[in-house]
């Protein structure tokens, strides 16, 4: 078993099983043809509009309706401003389409989400910043306010993500959608990355056959039969029959001189090559070139190990915090009435939790079990042996005894945790973060333990996103390594806007 957690061109952590090895066919013959530029590149056009033509129209549809609303509702208080926000829509849509061009928005093939919403927020900051400049400048004839202008900004960070994850969600539904792709390996490697971008279609890649450049073997799928042949041959072949512009080397135990082998046999005819490296564990999201001495090596950042990040992480979680307190207040207070009316008991819950640094705290929640539930779990494991494991193992139960109706439907939506909020603001926890443990758990960390304990948990986070309950131990600390070695703020939004999409969906929670 294999496990890519996002690659540089994936959106979540995934789990491969590789087939068996197939068995060698006799060798075919392909003839080399000269590729027409002209034609070849028309074609590479084309696709390249057709994918960037969907993002382009939710783009514009997100900034249309923010400054709809933003009309809308100022249009009793500002009509003027109102309607000289209207006026300035067709040029805000043509600004933001050519900076979202800038950014590498369109045709953003391969992209992880994280990295398409840092370079959507950056875009989108940049145009309203110009627009918001020229108008305090006195740039504009009729000028809407500029509070009007923020809002209506504010309102596109938020929309062109989310719609252009829709459009994403629809279209690689259709092959017309997304560009195709060849895949070099030379074992096992190759299979996971087939796999992968099959499963993973929103990222605009389609996976067209493998190409095995050591043994010299064709396979259009991972479970095709190979064929033996000469590899610059049918690479040329299938790259002018499918418009190849990508390609994906996963060769990470070949040596460099078979590395630069296939890069040099192969470059003339794909340009996007992609090389997949073979220490899994190294951060992903945000490495970068670097030369030193004249070598070239890898930039790795731990980002929240150092000062500032950890400040833009705590005041992410205060702006969200305050921002949506009003609209949690009256959910809260609901939850409470339904906690006290239902069951005997105090409405919270609290249990120590080790977080930064390994200090303890108190994690708080809403009460969701009877009042008596550790006398009732026991009498359960003494009734029910064979579930001994399952709670010694994971610390739940998929049929929790203890759990009441109302706290049932809290935990499968995950209300229960809306009282960490406390512990966000008291600076124990943070909106997004590995899952707060007990110290019985902290063995099943390993050395990821020390990972650990250099940031604050979360209310939600990586692992809550990418199946929850559904996932075994061991992926839950890979993923919680995985979001510490490769923290943004743009990885944090991503979580959160996930996060709703798994609550309402209940994904994994019981």
């Amino acid at each position: 078993m294999s496990t890519l957690i996002e690659p540089n061109f994936g959106q979540e952590a995934a789990a491969l099983t590789l087939p068996r090895p197939i068995s060698p066919q006799p060798k075919r013959e392909f003839r080399r043809r000269a590729v027409r530029p002209s034609r070849a590149g028309a074609r590479y056009l084309a696709q390249v509009a057709l994918t960037s033509m969907p993002l382009m129209l939710a783009d514009l549809l997100a900034i249309t309706a923010s400054v709809l609303i933003a009309a809308t509702v100022s249009t009793p208080f500002a009509a003027e401003s109102a309607f000289a926000l209207v006026a300035l829509l067709a040029p805000l849509c043509a600004a933001l389409l050519f900076a979202n061009l800038l950014f590498g928005l369109y045709p953003a093939i391969g992209q992880t989400p994280t990295f398409e919403i840092r370079q959507a927020s950056i875009s989108t900051t940049f145009v309203f910043s110009v627009f918001v400049a020229v108008v305090m400048m006195g740039g504009v004839a009729y000028p809407p306010g500029v509070a009007m202008l923020l809002a209506t900004g504010a309102a596109t960070l938020v929309l062109v993500p989310l719609l252009r994850s829709l459009a994403r969600t629809i279209c690689c539904n259709f092959d017309w959608w997304g560009h195709p792709v060849l895949i070099f390996d030379s074992g096992d490697e190759g299979r996971d990355v087939y796999e992968y971008l099959c499963t993973h279609r929103r990222q605009g890649l389609r996976p067209i056959g493998l190409m095995d450049a050591i043994q010299r073997q064709w396979r259009d799928g991972p479970s095709e039969t190979p064929v033996y042949l000469d590899p610059p041959a049918i690479v040329q072949q299938e790259a002018k029959k499918h418009g190849v512009y990508w390609g994906v080397i996963a060769m990470p135990r070949c040596s460099q001189v078979e590395l630069v082998d296939v890069m040099e046999k192969y470059a003339a005819y794909i340009p996007h090559l992609v090389i997949m490296q073979e220490i899994t564990e190294l951060p992903c999201l945000w490495n970068r070139a670097h030369e030193s001495v004249g070598l070239p090596g890898i930039r790795i950042k731990e980002r929240l190990l150092l000062p500032l990040p950890r400040i833009a992480k705590r005041a992410l979680d205060i702006a969200i915090v305050m921002m949506g307190g009003v609209v949690i207040l009256p959910v809260l207070a609901a939850i409470c009435v339904l906690v006290k009316a239902t069951s005997r008991g105090p409405i919270f819950y609290k249990q120590k939790r080790l977080g930064q640094g390994e200090r303890h705290f108190y994690a708080w929640k809403f009460r969701t079990m009877f009042a008596d539930a550790d006398k009732c779990l026991d009498d359960y494991l003494e009734a029910n042996p064979h579930l001994r494991e399952e709670w010694e193992r994971d610390h739940k139960l998929r049929n929790d005894p203890r759990v009441t109706r109302v706290g049932n439907l809290l935990r499968k939506t995950s209300l229960d945790e809306l009282p960490q909020i406390w512990n966000v603001l008291r600076g124990e926890m943070s909106l997004v973060g590995p899952r707060p443990i007990v110290d019985e758990e902290i063995e099943k960390y390993g050395e990821t333990f020390a990972l650990y304990t250099k940031v604050q948990p979360g209310i939600t986070g990586l692992w809550q996103v990418s199946g929850r309950n559904n996932t075994s131990y061991p992926e839950r600390v890979a993923l919680d390594a995985h979001y510490v070695r490769n923290w943004s703020p743009w990885f944090d939004l991503y979580i959160l806007i996930r996060t709703i999409k798994v609550v309402l969906k209940r994904e994994g929670a019981f």
